[in-house]
């Protein structure tokens, strides 16, 4: 077994409105969080949001734990501190998944552009604040050279809250190409399509693979333990219901 250690690296008290100033203090705390993981042999990665890699006492810090080599930066966007704005501020339009293939590839690549510039690295691996992830995200990751996405949270729907249904993803990897077009829900397949230059993609339950190799601390799985085991149990007894979330 492998453990695997994503940390959601993100404004303080952030709450899926858009606003004029957004605090991060807790970024300082990472150093803390790195000397830890240092002591235990895990590399983390750590996934950005806009607000984070855009102020200049965040990006130092993760420079620093950059510069020391025992970790990864990876991009998460939100989409309403992300900037274009051009849709709607409403609940709906906080999951990227409910946005133009359009705007989700222009505000992911100004995310992706702002870790370029602030912390000269070029991310890839990402995540979906809210995991709102879908089809045209994948298409969008890409594009702009992602290699892991972590945005698929197995045996979990999200529709309640106006984002994806994962419940029928389970926690495996898988891959699938350009050519394939897969479904959740109901239809109990996999949710990814990537074209990439060598055609062909990878997906896990929290990690999406569109070329070469997973990157080091890339996902992990959401689903919890008790509720995973609950899944199997009744797979194996010939039945299945979805478990809806309310949270994030």
């Amino acid at each position: 077994m492998k453990l695997i250690v994503t940390v959601d690296s993100e404004e303080d008290n952030w709450g899926n409105v858009r606003a004029s100033h957004y605090d991060v203090e807790n970024i300082e705390a990472l150093s803390d969080f790195q000397t830890l993981c240092d002591d235990f042999r895990v590399t983390p990665t750590y996934l950005v949001t806009y607000p984070v890699v855009t102020d200049e006492t965040a990006a130092a810090t993760l420079r620093t734990l950059l510069g020391d080599g025992n970790c990864e930066v990876g991009a998460q966007c939100h989409p309403w501190n992300t900037p274009p704005f051009e849709e709607l501020e409403s609940k709906r339009n906080t999951m990227l998944c409910n946005l133009s293939d359009d705007l989700q590839h222009k505000k992911m690549a100004v995310l992706h552009a702002a870790i370029e510039q602030h912390l000269k690295i070029s991310p890839v691996s990402f995540r979906c604040g809210r995991w709102g992830y879908n089809q045209n995200v994948a298409m969008n990751l890409a594009k702009l050279g992602y290699k892991v996405d972590s945005s698929i949270t197995p045996f979990t729907d999200w529709t309640a809250v106006g984002g994806p249904d994962f419940s029928a993803v389970g926690p495996r990897a898988f891959r699938t190409t350009s050519s394939t077009t897969h479904r959740w829900g109901n239809s109990r397949r996999f949710p990814s399509r990537s074209a990439t230059s060598d055609g062909s993609a990878s997906t896990c339950a929290g990690a999406m693979q569109c070329s070469g190799s997973f990157s080091a601390g890339a996902s992990r799985a959401r689903a919890s333990p008790e509720y995973s085991r609950e899944r199997i149990s009744s797979e194996k007894s010939g039945s299945h219901q979805k478990r809806p979330m309310q949270r994030r």
